[in-house]
Parts: C-alpha cells; sequence; structure tokens
C-alpha cells in the first residue's frame, strides 16, 4: 500500500529531528565521557561538580561558549571567516540522513524504514560530503589572516586528503563482501541494502565473514584508522598541533564559532562510527538471529539498541586511543626540573642543552650531579670579574643540578615536580 504524501512527510520531519536532537544531544555526552574515560585511564577524577557525576559539565560548557562575545579579528576576511565553521559542521550533520538507524517497521498499514532518505547512492553522497569539511578547515586557517592558523589548514588539508585513497579501497572492499549475499551479486550503492546483505549472525556481517578469510577485519581497521585521520583525533591530531601552531586552524576563532568546530569534529566521529558499522558490523542487525517476526516493533527497538551499542563501542576506542598515544615530543622537550629555586632572577633564561648526549635510562647519572661542571665554573668567574660578588658566584657554583636516571627525557622525574615543593619549570 503506498504511503500518502502528507505521511510522507511528517514522517521525514520526525525522523530529522530525531537524527538531528540525536547528534545535539550526543555530542555534550561524548564530551562527558571521554573526559570520564580519559580520566579512568590516568588515575584522575574527571568532571565531578556540576550534576552528578559531572554530566551537565558540557552542558555548562555551552552555555558559556553562547554566551561569550563574538569577537572578529580586525584583520580577517570577514566572509570566509564566517562561512568556515558552517562549511565544517553542516556536513558532519547532512551525512545522517543517509544512514539506517534501525530495522524497517509496520505502522498504521504502512512500512516505514528508519533512514531520513534511502538514496540509491547513499555511499556517494557519504563520501562527498565528507570531503567538504576539508575546505572549511583550509577557509578557516586562510581566513583568520594568521600564519599559524594557514599553517594548520595546509596541515589539515594535506592529511585528510592523504587518507581518501585507502577509505575508498577499504569502502570497495566492504562492498565487494556485502555483495556476496545478495542476488546475482549485485549490490547498489544504498546504505539500507548493504545492511539487509548482512543479516544474520556475526558472521555474515563483512568484517567477520570466514568465506574471505576475514579479509574484511582488516578492510574495517583500514577504513577505521583513515576515519581517524580525517576527524583529526590524536594520534592524527598534527593540524592542531597545539604546541607548534597554538590551536591550529581555529586559533582566533572563539564563543560559538569555536564551538561549531567542536561540534564538527564530534559529529565527524559519529559519522564513521555508523559508516563502520553500517559497511563491516551489519548494521542494526544483531550478532544473532533475530527470534522477533521482522517489521514489529520489538524488532525495531532491537535494531535501535544494537546500532546504538556498536557506535558507543567505537567511540570508546576513539577515546581510548587519545589517552593510550599521547606525544612525548610535544610535553617532555618543554621542561626541565631542578631541585631549588634559583637565587637570581636571571637563571629562568632558557639554557642550552646537549640533546645528543641525553643520559639514558639504565645509564648512570651524571657526574655533574655531584659537583659543579666546568661550564658552571666558567660562570662563576665570569661572575667574579663582572663584579657580582663571590657569594653569588659561590651560591650559584654550589648548587648541583639534579639529573636522575628514570622518568623525563632531560634527566628528572617528572613525579619531582609533585614531590618537591622548591621544583621549578623552565622553558627551553
Amino acid at each position: 500500500m503506498p504511503i500518502p504524501i502528507y505521511i510522507q512527510v511528517i514522517a521525514a520531519a520526525i525522523k530529522i529531528l530525531a537524527a538531528v536532537g540525536f547528534i545535539m544531544l550526543t555530542v555534550p555526552m561524548l564530551v562527558w565521557l571521554e573526559r570520564k574515560l580519559i580520566a579512568d585511564f590516568q588515575a584522575r577524577v574527571g568532571p565531578q561538580r556540576v550534576g552528578p557525576f559531572g554530566l551537565l559539565q558540557s552542558f555548562a560548557d555551552g552555555i558559556k561558549l553562547v554566551m561569550k562575545e563574538g569577537i572578529i579579528p580586525r584583520s580577517v576576511d570577514t566572509l570566509l571567516y564566517l562561512a568556515a565553521p558552517a562549511t565544517v559542521m553542516l556536513p558532519a550533520l547532512g551525512v545522517a540522513a543517509v544512514v539506517p538507524f534501525g530495522a524497517p517497521v509496520d505502522l498504521f498499514g504502512y512500512h516505514f524504514k528508519l533512514v531520513i532518505a534511502d538514496l540509491p547512492i547513499g555511499l556517494l553522497f557519504v563520501l562527498a560530503l565528507t570531503s567538504l569539511s576539508v575546505y572549511g578547515i583550509v577557509l578557516a586557517g586562510w581566513a583568520s589572516n594568521n600564519k599559524y592558523s594557514l599553517l594548520g589548514g595546509l596541515r589539515s588539508a594535506a592529511q585528510m586528503v592523504s587518507y581518501e585513497l585507502p577509505m575508498g579501497m577499504s569502502v570497495v572492499a566492504g562492498f565487494m563482501i556485502a555483495s556476496a549475499y545478495t542476488k546475482d551479486n549485485l549490490l547498489s550503492l544504498s546504505l539500507q541494502q548493504v545492511v539487509e546483505s548482512q543479516k544474520g549472525n556475526i558472521f555474515h556481517w563483512a568484517a567477520f565473514n570466514p568465506q574471505f578469510l576475514f579479509l574484511g577485519f582488516l578492510a574495517m581497521m583500514t577504513f577505521f584508522i583513515g576515519g581517524i585521520a580525517e576527524t583529526n583525533r590524536a594520534p592524527f591530531d598534527l593540524p592542531e598541533a597545539e604546541s607548534e601552531l597554538i590551536g591550529g586552524y581555529h586559533t582566533e576563532y572563539g564563543g560559538l564559532r569555536w564551538a561549531m568546530f567542536f561540534l564538527g569534529e564530534y559529529a565527524a566521529m559519529l559519522n564513521v562510527a555508523s559508516m563502520t558499522t553500517v559497511l563491516f558490523l551489519g548494521g542494526y542487525h544483531p550478532p544473532y538471529e533475530s527470534p522477533f517476526p521482522a517489521g514489529s516493533i520489538i524488532n525495531c527497538v532491537e535494531g535501535i539498541s544494537w546500532f546504538g551499542i556498536k557506535i558507543f563501542l567505537i567511540q570508546v576506542v576513539y577515546m581510548w586511543l587519545r589517552s593510550t598515544m599521547p606525544h612525548p615530543l610535544r610535553s617532555a622537550h618543554g621542561f626541565h626540573l631542578e631541585d631549588d629555586a634559583p637565587d637570581d632572577p636571571g637563571e629562568l633564561a632558557p639554557r642550552r642543552h646537549d640533546d645528543h648526549n641525553l643520559p639514558s635510562v639504565h645509564a648512570a647519572p651524571r657526574a655533574d650531579a655531584a659537583g659543579p661542571s666546568g661550564r658552571q665554573k666558567e660562570h662563576a668567574e665570569q661572575a667574579q670579574s663582572n663584579g657580582d660578588g663571590a657569594e653569588r658566584a659561590r651560591a650559584r657554583t654550589g648548587r648541583a643540578r639534579t639529573r636522575g636516571t628514570r622518568g623525563h627525557p632531560r634527566g628528572g622525574s617528572a613525579a619531582a615536580l609533585f614531590r618537591s615543593p622548591s621544583a621549578v619549570w623552565r622553558p627551553r
């Protein structure tokens, strides 16, 4: 029985509101979940003050960003500067239009698919929209009229384009495996049909199909790694590069416009998780033969639940990677520790270090830990010749610089910063 036009319009509006509302509500919860998980992985507490278990912290941060003044720097290209955040956020939201998030259901004598638009070229639609986010990032860097922002935008463009080829090849592999269970081994680019071709137990999923020697799992990992790079997440967060480029392409943004970049990033994470689920993990199908009749409400609820569980697990892997793969070159080379504070404020000036003679983990303590080195004696002699006074020279030469054998690459233990109240931080 054909569905009347007005019912189709109402159903489409409900599905659009459900998809957009789900993304808007899920992003703050993902931020909270990421902060909590990383805190647990690193033996910290995480957010706990706003709401029970800190659940409302992300919503409080969102309210703060919305209420901030929207400052536009004087030298930016205003039109491109304002268009860049929308160019990043809107394509990420548009991908949800073709992703089936539940099994079809029969209501009031009509058959409804839980997808906003079941396009016969759904995969091409997704690939086209996801490629547009590159333009938003490049526009943000160019329009900011800031060298650091421009370098961040160019880094992002180079990185995101470089991972398109392996992602495309892995998608082709997923479609070829899914087409093995269709009539005449033919399959359109409709994501709904891709999911239906994987109906059955877990060994019908493209990632775990033994008929293809589990090559689908390799294709899924390739697609997922490429998706991590596409979304600029750790360890592929080079475009932001906080220590080299301040904040990357969004350095000159703040308030609501910065929040749009943030929303686009987490929405893109959801898109990568949903596409991985649709192409390789059976979509909304459970890993067993569903005992419920097709088209029933309980079968629909089961499909939505399994789709959400799979996306949730993929998001946890995202956060797991971020917490366990830090950037040692960014944090370890920024400071070194000493056992006491300097007597002279001039001591806080950057010092030169011989990076080629760093102590190894199993090496013995450096000799200068027990007494003044030749360089320190030279400083003392120079201080005496300049009339600094013998007392000040003795204070400088008598202080031993602590060089541990474990922990920090510079030789000092990073834990000493928290143990000793007199430990100081020195920039390079």
